[in-house]
Protein backbone atom coordinates (compact mmCIF):
# COMPACT_ATOMS: atom_id res chain seq x y z
CA UNK A 1 0.00 0.00 0.00
CA UNK A 2 2.52 2.77 1.39
CA UNK A 3 5.59 3.10 -0.53
CA UNK A 4 8.62 4.19 0.41
CA UNK A 5 11.68 5.26 -1.89
CA UNK A 6 14.79 6.42 -0.14
CA UNK A 7 17.19 9.04 -1.65
CA UNK A 8 20.62 8.27 -0.83
CA UNK A 9 23.28 11.74 -1.34
CA UNK A 10 27.05 11.59 -1.80
CA UNK A 11 29.25 14.25 -0.12
CA UNK A 12 32.87 13.60 -0.42
CA UNK A 13 35.08 14.75 2.45
CA UNK A 14 38.63 14.58 1.79
CA UNK A 15 39.70 12.08 4.70
CA UNK A 16 36.76 10.24 4.43
CA UNK A 17 33.11 9.45 2.33
CA UNK A 18 29.38 9.55 4.26
CA UNK A 19 26.47 9.22 3.08
CA UNK A 20 23.39 11.16 3.87
CA UNK A 21 20.20 9.14 3.35
CA UNK A 22 17.09 11.34 3.17
CA UNK A 23 13.20 9.06 2.90
CA UNK A 24 11.16 10.28 0.58
CA UNK A 25 7.37 9.49 1.50
CA UNK A 26 4.00 8.91 -0.56
CA UNK A 27 0.45 9.98 0.19
CA UNK A 28 -1.20 7.45 1.30
CA UNK A 29 -3.27 6.23 -1.92
CA UNK A 30 -4.14 8.41 -4.64
CA UNK A 31 -6.01 11.99 -4.81
CA UNK A 32 -8.43 9.98 -6.64
CA UNK A 33 -8.75 7.04 -3.38
CA UNK A 34 -11.46 8.41 -1.69
CA UNK A 35 -13.28 4.77 -1.70
CA UNK A 36 -10.84 3.09 -0.12
CA UNK A 37 -11.34 4.52 3.11
CA UNK A 38 -15.34 5.20 3.12
CA UNK A 39 -15.22 6.24 6.65
CA UNK A 40 -14.18 8.55 7.93
CA UNK A 41 -11.79 10.40 5.47
CA UNK A 42 -14.42 10.32 2.41
CA UNK A 43 -17.44 10.77 4.62
CA UNK A 44 -16.01 13.53 6.23
CA UNK A 45 -14.01 15.18 3.94
CA UNK A 46 -17.36 15.15 1.30
CA UNK A 47 -19.82 16.10 4.10
CA UNK A 48 -18.21 18.49 6.42
CA UNK A 49 -15.00 19.44 4.99
CA UNK A 50 -14.61 22.49 6.89
CA UNK A 51 -15.28 20.81 10.31
CA UNK A 52 -12.98 18.01 8.91
CA UNK A 53 -9.92 20.52 8.07
CA UNK A 54 -10.28 22.47 11.11
CA UNK A 55 -10.20 19.10 13.21
CA UNK A 56 -6.74 18.63 10.91
CA UNK A 57 -5.56 21.91 11.87
CA UNK A 58 -6.03 21.00 15.42
CA UNK A 59 -4.49 17.72 14.96
CA UNK A 60 -1.38 19.42 13.60
CA UNK A 61 -0.67 22.22 14.98
CA UNK A 62 -1.88 21.19 18.58
CA UNK A 63 -3.57 24.27 19.88
CA UNK A 64 -5.86 24.52 21.97
CA UNK A 65 -9.55 24.50 21.06
CA UNK A 66 -10.33 28.29 20.82
CA UNK A 67 -8.08 28.73 18.23
CA UNK A 68 -9.79 25.86 15.91
CA UNK A 69 -10.64 27.93 12.45
CA UNK A 70 -14.16 27.07 12.93
CA UNK A 71 -14.96 29.60 15.30
CA UNK A 72 -13.41 32.08 13.04
CA UNK A 73 -15.26 30.69 9.77
CA UNK A 74 -18.56 30.21 12.00
CA UNK A 75 -18.12 34.09 13.09
CA UNK A 76 -17.40 35.09 9.65
CA UNK A 77 -20.79 33.60 8.21
CA UNK A 78 -22.97 34.82 11.54
CA UNK A 79 -21.56 38.62 10.26
CA UNK A 80 -22.46 37.99 6.99
CA UNK A 81 -25.86 36.45 7.47
CA UNK A 82 -25.99 39.34 10.23
CA UNK A 83 -25.18 42.30 7.87
CA UNK A 84 -27.19 40.92 4.61
CA UNK A 85 -30.45 42.56 6.11
CA UNK A 86 -28.28 46.04 5.10
CA UNK A 87 -26.22 45.32 2.81
CA UNK A 88 -26.23 42.28 0.28
CA UNK A 89 -22.94 43.02 -1.51
CA UNK A 90 -20.88 43.50 2.10
CA UNK A 91 -22.97 40.56 3.26
CA UNK A 92 -21.73 38.47 0.00
CA UNK A 93 -17.72 39.74 0.29
CA UNK A 94 -18.08 38.29 4.15
CA UNK A 95 -19.51 35.21 3.32
CA UNK A 96 -16.58 34.38 0.52
CA UNK A 97 -13.90 35.69 2.55
CA UNK A 98 -15.01 33.21 5.25
CA UNK A 99 -14.92 30.26 2.32
CA UNK A 100 -11.72 31.40 1.24
CA UNK A 101 -10.54 31.40 4.74
CA UNK A 102 -11.18 27.80 5.03
CA UNK A 103 -9.59 26.85 1.74
CA UNK A 104 -6.06 28.06 3.10
CA UNK A 105 -6.78 26.36 6.41
CA UNK A 106 -6.83 23.09 3.98
CA UNK A 107 -3.76 24.33 1.87
CA UNK A 108 -1.85 24.81 5.27
CA UNK A 109 -3.27 21.49 6.34
CA UNK A 110 -1.95 19.85 3.07
CA UNK A 111 1.43 21.82 2.72
CA UNK A 112 2.08 21.17 6.72
CA UNK A 113 1.70 16.92 6.16
CA UNK A 114 3.59 17.06 3.02
CA UNK A 115 6.62 19.22 4.90
CA UNK A 116 6.25 16.89 7.87
CA UNK A 117 6.10 13.56 6.04
CA UNK A 118 8.83 14.73 3.65
CA UNK A 119 6.61 14.05 0.73
CA UNK A 120 7.44 14.96 -3.02
CA UNK A 121 5.56 17.64 -4.16
CA UNK A 122 5.23 21.58 -4.03
CA UNK A 123 2.64 24.46 -2.42
CA UNK A 124 1.49 25.00 -6.02
CA UNK A 125 0.37 21.34 -6.18
CA UNK A 126 -0.85 22.12 -2.95
CA UNK A 127 -2.54 24.72 -3.75
CA UNK A 128 -4.69 23.43 -6.69
CA UNK A 129 -5.47 20.33 -4.93
CA UNK A 130 -7.37 22.44 -2.14
CA UNK A 131 -9.20 24.68 -4.48
CA UNK A 132 -10.27 22.28 -7.15
CA UNK A 133 -10.63 19.32 -5.41
CA UNK A 134 -10.86 20.00 -1.87
CA UNK A 135 -12.97 16.69 -0.81
CA UNK A 136 -10.72 14.50 -2.04
CA UNK A 137 -7.71 16.46 -1.06
CA UNK A 138 -8.80 16.51 2.31
CA UNK A 139 -9.49 12.69 2.11
CA UNK A 140 -6.05 11.68 0.56
CA UNK A 141 -4.34 14.03 3.81
CA UNK A 142 -6.64 12.37 6.36
CA UNK A 143 -5.81 8.61 5.07
CA UNK A 144 -1.60 9.72 5.52
CA UNK A 145 -2.05 12.35 8.28
CA UNK A 146 -4.07 9.79 10.70
CA UNK A 147 -3.05 6.29 8.94
CA UNK A 148 -6.36 5.10 7.88
CA UNK A 149 -5.84 2.10 5.59
CA UNK A 150 -8.47 0.04 4.97
CA UNK A 151 -12.76 0.22 4.38
CA UNK A 152 -13.90 1.82 7.74
CA UNK A 153 -10.45 1.39 9.26
CA UNK A 154 -11.93 2.77 12.52
CA UNK A 155 -14.77 0.59 13.15
CA UNK A 156 -13.16 -2.60 12.10
CA UNK A 157 -11.85 -5.08 14.83
CA UNK A 158 -8.71 -7.16 15.18
CA UNK A 159 -10.04 -10.72 15.25
CA UNK A 160 -6.81 -11.63 17.65
CA UNK A 161 -8.67 -9.10 20.01
CA UNK A 162 -12.04 -9.79 20.45
CA UNK A 163 -12.76 -12.47 22.98
CA UNK A 164 -15.82 -14.37 22.29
Amino acid sequence: MKERTTTTAQAVDSEYQSFIVVENNTWNGGICDCFNNMYPSMACSVFTPYLYSSLMYQHITKRNIYSNPIFIYLFLNFIGIFVMAYNKVFSSIILYMSNFYILCVANFVRNAIRTKKNIPGSQCEDSFLSVFCLPCSLSQCARTLYGHDTVCDTLVCDADTVNI
